[in-house]
């Protein structure tokens, strides 16, 4: 599901034209806009003026600005995406039929339409809009219900409050002295067993509970899992407890707890940093049969993968412990809230030029999907959101091999004049790459030499040279930086085909 279906459609475009900005280090031609959005120039401005009238509505120092044919963005240091998005989603009538619904049985169509302000045709056709965005999640809104199983219903709430509201909005409303007191003395045993965000997911996620059983409409059933490790039964005393209060007594209290844990792991609510925790999630592996077979496969492929390069058994099993939470979330939750679509983050990790050194993320999927044996909508849903996970695992891993080319530079000046070009070199080599650099010495042996001449080297063994036009103008970097990661992938792909991982010279 994308965040911004809840729109209209002139406003899903304005979000559009903010994102292109966005995308583009905050200025873009409004020819690009018109192409991409497949729009015409008067529309664009006028939705340019609604954007600008919405942003008036909580900073004077947000604005667009038009001017010689480009859009700029001038923004102040404090506000936030989520805060810019919130503007929009919170004016939304769909938006607002959901957050109805977290805290009612039902849908009265004649309040509803009276406190919206909307006539029922309206009403009717937003409805209908929403079950085509429920439907990622197996939900639907039937005869004023939301109808679906309780832990979808939850999972679903949980991303739409998370992502469609400020952090501090979120904050001021469902921070609980309760649960911070639960948290304080849980912390005192094993350390602080969540990350800050972790805790925000954890306070959103007991106040949905909180709604909805006051609204009558929980009906949990406990789930057939076995969960034993001691972070679960450390987690089991402290919640066993909370939901056993007259404030729930109605609520199965060992069901509510399996089910928070489960919410938990599946939304990287957890300090993994802390040993316990780590030891915690690998033992819960185990005791799920469905999450140890796609765990076991997934990472096994993986490690087989990396098998060849020099990881720390630290990093290695950083790895393991984000596929346990991933691949949690993949056999017991459905749908997912895309922000950005298509170009969001992790598909940009998947286009990046290493691409060829995690290719295997196309398999992965597969498989994934065929271990899970998810119907054909389900699997795109899934693999919209798991490709982008694999491929920052394997981007991650391609950040941490420990393995630099060797650069030396040989230029015909004096000392100070080539430390001046090799401190330019450095500033303008692509970051991806690991790499040494130094001048030129005959003695050492070389990966790459970079020079402005056309020399010989009778004394390197598998040097690759680079021959610069002009070290005073940057007309040389883009072929350089093609030249470096051809010559990087190549030194990869010899170090992970050789034993030992040692590596081949060509």
């Amino acid at each position: 599901m994308h965040l911004f279906d809840l729109l209209d459609k002139s406003e899903q475009r304005q979000i559009k034209i903010i994102q292109l900005i966005l995308r583009h280090s905050q200025t873009v031609s409004i020819g690009q806009i018109i192409a991409e959005l497949d729009s015409n120039r008067l529309t664009i401005k006028k939705d340019i003026g609604l954007i600008n009238a919405k942003f008036g509505q909580f900073s004077k120092n947000l604005t667009l600005v038009l001017k010689d044919g480009y859009l700029y963005l001038e923004r102040d240091i404090t506000t936030s995406a989520d805060e810019i998005y919130a503007i929009f989603l919170t004016n939304s009538v769909k938006y607002k039929i959901l957050i109805y619904l977290l805290s009612h049985k039902s849908i009265d169509t004649c309040s509803i339409i009276e406190t919206l302000n909307i006539s029922i045709s309206t009403y009717e056709r937003r409805a209908k809009e929403l079950n085509q965005v429920l439907a990622d999640f197996h939900l639907k809104i039937h005869n004023g219900q939301l109808s679906g199983s309780e832990r979808q219903i939850r999972h679903f709430y949980l991303q739409l409050l998370w992502f469609a509201r400020p952090y501090q909005t979120n904050q001021r409303e469902f921070d609980s002295p309760r649960v911070q007191a639960i948290l304080h003395e849980l912390s005192q045993t094993n350390g602080q067993l969540f990350t800050e965000a972790g805790e925000m997911k954890l306070n959103i996620y007991l106040a949905i509970v909180n709604r909805r059983y006051h609204a009558g409409v929980i009906h949990a059933k406990k789930i057939p899992l076995n969960f034993d490790s001691p972070l679960y039964h450390q987690l089991h005393q402290a919640f066993q407890t909370y939901f056993s209060t007259n404030a729930y007594r109605s609520l199965d209290a060992e069901a509510e707890v399996q089910q928070l844990f489960l919410f938990l792991i599946s939304n990287y609510c957890f300090n993994v940093d802390i040993p316990f925790i780590r030891y915690g999630l690998q033992q819960e592996v185990d005791n799920i049969a469905t999450v140890q077979s796609v765990h076991h496969e997934i990472s096994n492929d993986i490690r087989v993968r990396l098998l060849n390069y020099k990881f720390s058994e630290d990093f290695l099993v950083r790895i393991d412990i984000s596929l346990i939470q991933t691949h949690f979330r993949a056999v017991f939750m459905r749908g997912w809230m895309a922000i950005f679509g298509k170009a969001g983050i992790y598909d940009q990790l998947i286009d990046l030029p290493e691409a060829s050194f995690f290719n295997i993320t196309s398999e992965l999927n597969e498989k994934i999907c065929q271990l899970l044996g998810l119907n054909p909508h389900d699997r795109a849903e899934l693999i919209s959101e798991i490709s982008g996970r694999y491929a920052a695992i394997f981007h991650l891993a391609f950040r941490n091999i420990d393995y630099q080319l060797k650069i030396g530079c040989d230029f015909g000046y004096e000392a100070v004049m080539a430390d001046i070009i090799i401190d330019k070199l450095k500033q303008r080599i692509d970051f991806r790459l690991k790499y040494t650099i130094e001048p030129y010495q005959r003695h050492h042996q070389y990966d790459i030499i970079i020079s402005n001449l056309d020399k010989k080297y009778p004394h390197q063994q598998h040097s690759r040279n680079f021959v610069m036009l002009s070290t005073e103008y940057d007309s040389d970097f883009y072929f350089l930086n093609r030249f470096l990661e051809k010559r990087y992938l190549h030194q990869l792909k010899s170090l992970g085909n050789t034993a030992g991982g040692a590596t081949e010279r060509t």
